[in-house]
């Protein structure tokens, strides 16, 4: 009854019907998608997806309704943690990661990470850069430079973000709190990371309540309603059940951009931009 991508069901799962709604899934790779409408967009360093299309009018009508995204891939989520901790010789499930990292404290040097254990994808797409640390590694801890891991996954979400369509958000830094990003995936046990997110976005972080967006999304689209309808009153009931929890920023707007800028300059260098 439906033919999609797992990302793109993974949107619907979340429920970012209307155009301008984002979501994150976060697995190996975290994949990002904001839903432009029902006409595609070109973004330089993104992707230009189609999440769905159903025949519309009398039956065997030739009308065709569609939505579109754009979409941007970090290479390596769980993937680049699994990586560090090889490199480490530590060995912590995500769900303990918290405990690991501990509460967040102040400290004067700042490591940073570039998780490029495939490459750089959106909206740089370096398929030969390398994982690496940057900034005052020297004398850091095994907790600095996982915690500098946790926040790289962030740090590459929010990068495709400030790509994304000035019609459907704006480029750049953000001036308020903006509307809320819809996460999912088995890394959202990782309140770091979800902290982190929410500070370097400057919005709410919506955490699903069900693990496995794809799944749910696959079996929205198969159902009766059209893909992209406005969801009916059991479904907007759904969607309030399903939200797990909200992750509010705690960072100010200065504060954000300057731990992002200070990110990029350490991991890209001052001269190179997207391509």
């Amino acid at each position: 009854a439906a033919l999609t991508g797992d990302q793109q069901a993974a949107l619907f799962g979340l429920r970012c019907r209307r155009p301008g709604d984002i979501s994150i899934n976060y697995g190996s790779g975290a994949f990002v998608l904001r839903n432009v409408g029902s006409r595609p967009a070109r973004v330089a360093g993104l992707l230009t997806t189609l999440l769905a299309s159903w025949r519309v009018g009398p039956s065997g009508g030739r009308g065709v309704a569609a939505r579109y995204a754009v979409e941007g891939t970090v290479n390596a989520a769980a993937t680049a943690l699994e990586w560090a901790q090889r490199l480490l010789g530590i060995r912590v499930r995500t769900k303990n990661l918290d405990r690991y990292l501990g509460p967040p404290r102040s400290i004067s040097r700042r490591v940073h990470f570039l998780p490029a254990v495939a490459g750089v994808g959106a909206p740089r797409w370096d398929p030969a850069a390398r994982p690496r640390f940057a900034g005052d590694v020297r004398g850091a801890s095994s907790r600095d430079l996982m915690q500098a891991v946790v926040e790289s996954i962030a740090l590459r979400c929010a990068e495709i973000i400030r790509a994304a369509p000035p019609a459907a958000g704006g480029r750049g830094r953000p001036s308020r709190i903006g509307a809320p990003v819809f996460v999912a995936g088995g890394l959202t046990r990782c309140e770091s990371l979800l902290q982190a997110q929410a500070d370097l976005l400057q919005r709410p972080i919506v955490v699903h309540g069900f693990a496995d967006a794809t799944g749910l999304g696959a079996a929205l689209l198969s159902g009766p309603a059209p893909a992209g309808a406005r969801p009916a009153g059991r479904e907007r009931r759904g969607r309030r059940a399903m939200e797990g929890r909200v992750i509010r920023p705690r960072l100010s707007a200065d504060e954000a951009e300057m731990r992002y800028r200070s990110w990029e300059r350490a991991v890209y260098g001052p001269a190179l931009r997207p391509g």
